[in-house]
């Protein structure tokens, strides 16, 4: 490193109070990189709340207002002016721009200001097509990416996707692959890991759960693009099931019809210690949304703690070949797909004893998901860059 510390921009949709996949990693991402020597400046909506001090990380609370979060689900903060113009002193100064996706208004604003104030410009690419059953949603998430998506990536240095569907949806142009990398997400393995045998069923009794239960959880956003739609006709189906919820949206499993000997638990935004804690109690944790550009990180933290997953198609395919022990996998994307879901659940359930056996294999296999691996790589990818400012 120089004596001067390289200063980046990092702009997110939300800061991590917000508890989404893409918010975390890009958190995660920066403090990271932080770590390493850098200043950072990150620019993200929402309140830094239980933030950790860290050197050479500053964290400014954008000011927004997000029309389309509670009616739509979409989380698209839009940006007040005074944020603007805290962004354009900050881009005027740093040696590198970093945003992450591009379908918000910070990743235009820094994509566009790397470009007039001629700073490079870092691009993560979380997310591949997002698939919606509006026909006016689809029309519009198409013009985006034909037009914004195609602007930013054709201005960015350096690309850097973090799984295969994002590679395979967004890098057709040789342009992009020649300056793109494969840089997969990690995990917090200081909190995701796996408990013994007894101390887990200590923690399964400490929460009210019988050996008998069988525990199905889903985590995240209640909206169309995660999948939990689909889990309904499960939960009015299938018995002795008990259902374990976290999270908040635009879908209310609340007024579903819960079947016989099931029971439906909602639970809203939890801390990270808390999830820790609910994926290891768990028997299988659901991950079918559609539209993610790698491996989800609800899927790398449950397998982490051991426990196996059932994910769509899409992401049992960012999880590479041969499918590794602990997943099994549904077509989120079939015409009946909530019928798939349900049948695949009762499967599961009636086979929960080859279930339980491979969560120890499950464990060791995402043991390769590496936060200083991520960190490493983007380190090195600012300094091949750290000459065109």
């Amino acid at each position: 490193m120089t004596s001067r510390r390289l200063r980046i921009v990092h702009i997110a949709s939300y800061l991590p109070s917000h508890l989404g996949g893409l918010e975390i990693a890009a958190w995660s991402i920066a403090r990271g990189v932080a770590r390493r020597g850098y200043q950072i400046d990150y620019f993200a909506s929402g309140d830094a709340v239980d933030c950790e001090p860290l050197e050479g990380f500053a964290v400014y609370e954008i000011s927004s207002v997000d029309p389309f979060d509670r009616p739509l689900g979409l989380p698209v903060p839009l940006w007040s002016l005074g944020s603007m113009s805290q962004l354009v002193r900050a881009v005027r100064r740093a040696d590198v721009v970093h945003i992450h996706d591009t379908l918000y208004m910070g990743s235009v604003l820094g994509a566009v200001l790397s470009v007039l104030l001629r700073c490079p410009l870092v691009l993560t690419v979380h997310t591949s097509k997002l698939q919606f059953r509006h026909r006016v949603l689809r029309l519009a998430f198409f013009v985006a990416n034909a037009s914004v998506t195609r602007f930013i990536l054709s201005r960015a240095t350096r690309v850097a996707f973090v799984g295969t569907t994002a590679e395979e949806f967004h890098s057709t142009a040789n342009s992009v692959a020649a300056k793109s990398a494969m840089i997969p997400n990690g995990v917090d393995a200081a909190i995701f890991s796996p408990f013994e045998f007894g101390d887990r069923r200590f923690l399964r009794r400490s929460m009210g759960i019988e050996s008998r239960d069988f525990v199905v959880a889903f985590v995240g956003r209640f909206v169309e693009k995660k999948g939990i739609h689909l889990l309904q006709q499960a939960v009015e189906s299938v018995r002795g099931v008990r259902w374990v919820f976290i999270g908040d949206g635009t879908i209310h499993p609340e007024g579903w019809r819960v079947a016989h000997d099931s029971t439906l638990q909602l639970t809203g935004q939890v801390g990270q210690a808390s999830l820790a804690d609910l994926y290891r109690s768990a028997d299988v944790v659901l991950s079918i949304g559609v539209g993610e550009g790698g491996t989800p990180l609800v899927v790398k933290e449950s397998m982490a703690c051991g426990t196996p997953v059932l994910v769509s198609m899409e992401v049992s395919r960012s999880l590479g070949d041969p499918r590794p022990p602990g997943v099994w996998t549904v077509d989120a994307s079939a015409p009946d797909a909530s019928l798939l879901v349900a049948h695949m659940v009762e499967r599961l359930k009636s086979g929960r004893e080859e279930v339980a056996s491979v969560r120890e294999a499950t464990a060791a296999f995402a043991r390769r998901w590496d936060w200083d691996f991520a960190a490493r790589e983007y380190d090195a990818m600012y300094r091949s860059l750290r000459s065109r400012r």
